[in-house]
């Protein structure tokens, strides 16, 4: 057989055996079937030693959209979590933060069952492509007891990370951790914000609920008093304890994550903004250079419980008033203004005649009134402009400009020299007459000389 047709036949052969592959039913390349459903199958061990008798549940958070994006399913939408831009990390904290409410609102689940004595639980449901929440049980072995650690899933699954590949019969790993039986725990919680310029808009105060085995077990308040922290302590091992922040305010997500022995329950700020335009005009004749105009606005009502001084503003603003200087005509604006708790929040703007040659300034009074929803803990605005009582599309400033008539510049005039103060001018004329003096007296003496030769 001859080198070139042993090259042919390997050829040949890698084509077969890729072809082979990728025909096979657990894998499909290229663009995501939403209509193929998937398997799965749970492995679950401690160190490699298989972990039997767990129970396990299985919760679809999200459907998944053609662009591998997420829409949360309808019994999840109503917690404030986001499924958009998160690392791995962040699938860790999204399972760990949904695992108290599951557990505490008792979901049902689309699938469950218990792990054989190889440690593992084949689910016989296929399932949509979607995200999924895996949850399980504690389980006492002898002296130990194991719990296992939520997960997020992704079904189908990406079989690798360099190939657009998907694999249709997904396995799930969810991590062990022992504990012995009778050992005693403590568990705290910390309550952190993520509101930087919008710490005005907080609550006072949240409430935490520790839960066992997803029953109440205790609740707590939270706030500045106690540095926003709670400890608890001679827990049984025996038990999966978790904590749920209750009544997440308005305008925040919430984002759970167990380190060590501490819950991080974090507050992150998520406002709906505004941001109204200004603009100047300066009509009539065209200035030589542009003149600097200076408008105000100022927090004027709400309803959302705040005092004027701490309404809402744009960054910079200082006791519910803001300035902003501009040069010459244009689009501008005073900044974004966030916002974190529904309500009908009111400004006024209007200009500032500071006097410049040659314009006539706009003595127009805005309204901007901004009223701030909440649908499913999620905040929106409708903005609009009124002008003495009218609805307007925008604010527009109009300051004309006429130019001013200079009458030529005259020479000054030289002035006279005058003394300067303290200055001594009584012994000019005695010199001089005592001069005149001395020279008549030299005159004299002459002529008497010629005299009397």
């Amino acid at each position: 057989m001859s080198k070139l047709t042993r090259k042919v036949l390997a050829l040949l052969s890698c084509v077969l055996a890729a072809a082979v592959f990728f025909s096979s039913a657990a894998y499909a390349a290229g663009d995501l079937d939403l209509t193929k459903k998937s398997s799965l199958t749970v492995r679950y061990a401690y160190e490699g030693e298989p972990v039997a008798g767990a129970d396990f549940r299985l919760y679809q958070v999200a459907s998944m959209n053609a662009d591998v994006s997420f829409t949360l399913t309808p019994a999840f939408s109503g917690y404030p979590v986001s499924t958009a831009g998160l690392t791995r990390e962040g699938w860790q904290d999204l399972a760990a933060t949904l695992d108290g409410y599951v557990r505490r609102d008792g979901l049902t689940p689309v699938a469950s069952g218990r792990t054989d004595s190889a440690g593992d639980l084949a689910f016989s449901q296929t399932f949509a492509p979607g995200l999924y929440l895996l949850l399980g049980d504690s389980v006492v072995i002898e002296d130990y007891v194991y719990t296992s650690a939520p997960s997020i899933l992704v079904l189908p699954e990406r079989a690798s990370d360099d190939m657009w590949l998907w694999n249709y019969e997904a396995e799930a790993r969810p991590k062990a951790e022992r504990a012995e039986a009778y050992e005693r725990l403590t568990r705290r919680v910390l309550k952190v914000w993520e509101d930087t310029g919008m710490e005005t808009q907080r609550p006072q105060e949240i409430t935490v609920q520790l839960l066992r085995d997803g029953a109440v077990e205790d609740t707590v308040t939270l706030n500045a008093a106690n540095s926003w922290r709670h400890e608890w302590t001679d827990l049984s091992a025996r038990y999966a304890w978790t904590v749920v922040e209750t009544d997440i305010p308005v305008g925040y997500t919430v984002k759970n994550e167990l380190q060590g022995i501490t819950f991080t329950v974090t507050n992150t700020a998520a406002p709906c903004e505004i941001d109204p335009p200004l603009r100047k005009i300066v009509s009539g004749d065209t200035p030589a250079t542009p003149a600097i105009f200076r408008f105000v606005m100022e927090a004027v009502s709400n309803t959302a419980g705040f005092e004027t001084a701490d309404i809402p503003m744009p960054e910079g603003a200082e006791d519910g008033r803001i300035i902003k200087d501009v040069l010459g005509g244009g689009e501008y604006e005073f900044g974004i203004i966030k916002y974190l708790r529904p309500g009908t929040y009111v400004y006024r703007v209007y200009e500032v005649n500071t006097g410049s040659a040659g314009y006539t300034y706009d003595n127009s009074e805005y309204t901007i009134t901004c009223v701030v929803t909440e649908e499913n803990n999620r905040l929106s605005a409708v903005t609009t402009v009124s002008n003495g009582g009218r609805e307007v599309d925008g604010i527009v400033f109009d300051n004309p400009y006429k130019k001013t008539d200079t009458p030529p510049k005259t020479p000054p005039k030289t002035p006279p020299t005058i003394p300067k103060t303290g200055q001594l001018w009584w012994p000019v004329p005695v010199l001089l007459i005592a001069g005149l003096l001395l020279l008549c007296a030299g005159f004299a003496r002459r002529r008497t000389d010629r005299r009397g030769n």
